[in-house]
C-alpha cells in the first residue's frame, strides 16, 4: 500500500501523492484544557475540553510529465476544497481515522519536471483518533441498566436511540461511574408515547437531544432544547461500562466508535 492518505473519501495516492516520512500523529497527545460549556437551558459537556490539533504532512506529488503533475496538483487543490470537517485515514494506521479539516491549499514547491514538494495543514477540532469500526449495543430493553464493554483510550462518544413502547413524560440516562447524567423533563404538548423515538448524540461537537413524535405525525427527528438538563454521558475506555435508565419503556440502539488518544 502507498504512504499516503484518504480525505472524505478521495485516496490521494491516485493523484501521485505520498507522504515523505512516517508520519505518527498518535504518538503525539492533545493539549488539554478546562472549560464548562452550557446547552440548551442548563445541560452541560463534561469540564474537560482538549485543544484542537494542526496535522502538518509533509508530501511529494509525481507525474509523469509536467502537464501530468498540473492536472494532479488540480485533483489535488479540488479533494482540499472541502470547508467541512471529513475523515481523514492515513495509510500507515488504516484502522482509525481523525474528522479534519484543510487549511487552504499548500504552498508548492516544484522539485524538477515532473515532481513537486508541500506540505499539507489539516486541523482538528477534536484532536483524537476514531476506531474505523463502529460498535452497537441493543440487547435488552428499558428501563433496564445496559452493560456492555468499550475499547479505546479515551473517553467514546456514544449516539442513544430508544423506541418507546409505553408513555413519557421524562427520563433520565446516566453513567454513574463517569458521574454523567442527563435528564430531560418533557415540555408540554411533547410528551412521549408508543411508537415516538428519541435520539442523543453525546460527541461535545454534535451534541443534541432530539425527538421524533410519531404519533403527531413527525417522520424525523427535531432537537429539543428546551427540559434537557445534566451532563451527557460518554464511555470509559477499556472498560466495562453501565448506561442506566429510568421511567422510560422501549427498545434502544447505542452505537459509539472508540477513540485513542
Amino acid at each position: 500500500m502507498a504512504n499516503s492518505f484518504t480525505f472524505n473519501s478521495l485516496d490521494f495516492s491516485t493523484y501521485g501523492l505520498t507522504v515523505l516520512k512516517p508520519f505518527f500523529p498518535f504518538f503525539s497527545f492533545a493539549n488539554v484544557r478546562a472549560v464548562n460549556l452550557t446547552i440548551g437551558d442548563g445541560s452541560v459537556s463534561p469540564p474537560t475540553k482538549y485543544s484542537s490539533r494542526i496535522f502538518s504532512v509533509p508530501c511529494v506529488v509525481k507525474g509523469t510529465s509536467f502537464t501530468d503533475l498540473k492536472d494532479k496538483m488540480d485533483s489535488i487543490a479540488l479533494g482540499l476544497s472541502q470547508r467541512e470537517e471529513q475523515q481523514i485515514i492515513f495509510d500507515i494506521i488504516n484502522d482509525r481515522y481523525w474528522l479534519v479539516k484543510p487549511l487552504g491549499l499548500p504552498d508548492l514547491e516544484v522539485l524538477g519536471s515532473s515532481v513537486a514538494g508541500l506540505d499539507i495543514d489539516f486541523v482538528a477540532t477534536d484532536p483524537h483518533a476514531y476506531d474505523i469500526t463502529e460498535n452497537t449495543e441493543d440487547t435488552g430493553t428499558l428501563p433496564d441498566a445496559i452493560t456492555f464493554n468499550v475499547g479505546g483510550t479515551i473517553e467514546a462518544y456514544p449516539v442513544i436511540t430508544i423506541v418507546c413502547t409505553g408513555a413519557c413524560s421524562s427520563f433520565t440516562v446516566e453513567n454513574e461511574a463517569l458521574n454523567m447524567r442527563l435528564e430531560w423533563v418533557a415540555p408540554s404538548g411533547m410528551e412521549l408515547a408508543s411508537t415516538d423515538e428519541v435520539q442523543i448524540n453525546c460527541n461535545p461537537t454534535f451534541q443534541t437531544f432530539a425527538t421524533k413524535l410519531v404519533t403527531s405525525g413527525e417522520d424525523s427527528f427535531t432537537v429539543r432544547l428546551e427540559g434537557v438538563n445534566g451532563v451527557f454521558p460518554q464511555l470509559s475506555p477499556g472498560a466495562s461500562n453501565t448506561l442506566s435508565f429510568t421511567t422510560i419503556i422501549g427498545t434502544f440502539t447505542i452505537v459509539w466508535n472508540d477513540r485513542y488518544q
